[in-house]
């Protein structure tokens, strides 16, 4: 028998380490944390994630100093929100100071070439996970 029980020499069998289970991965009890820590590591993004299919219309004023999000993470798109702190650490914004007033179209797929700009490069885009994709707030072509 095991855990605890004895052997026909009378010999106790030494006690099995419990095993761990944590989000359907195998963790020894003693490497629970590294188990943990590998986890979370795939909450960080290294790539951009694509916030919307479309570009932002956005009005910019002369002057004004903005913040471009390029990791996709921010809820206040096309602009920063400091998602990126924590889910994409290595992707600052792109900060900018408008020229002129104007009306441009600011990029949501995260793909440009001419940040914070778009450049059509949404249309090339193969969007395998649509459920994260939002809109921009107001105005959107």
């Amino acid at each position: 028998m095991l855990n605890g029980k004895k052997n026909e020499k009378t010999q106790p069998y030494p006690r099995l380490p419990p095993i761990t289970f944590y989000r359907g991965r195998l963790c020894p009890p003693d490497g629970f944390l590294f188990c943990l820590q590998v986890q979370q590591s795939h909450l960080v993004s290294t790539q951009p994630v694509p916030a919307a299919r479309l570009p932002c219309r956005v009005k910019l004023s002369a002057g004004k100093r903005y913040a471009w999000c390029a990791c996709g993470h921010s809820k206040k798109q096309p602009f920063c929100d400091g998602a990126h702190k924590s889910k994409a650490p290595n992707i600052p914004p792109l900060r900018f100071t408008a020229d002129k007033d104007r009306t441009v179209f600011l990029c949501a797929c995260k793909q440009t070439k001419n940040a914070p700009y778009c450049d059509n490069s949404h249309l090339m885009v193969i969007y395998r996970d649509e459920s994260g994709l939002r809109v921009c707030p107001e105005e959107q072509i």
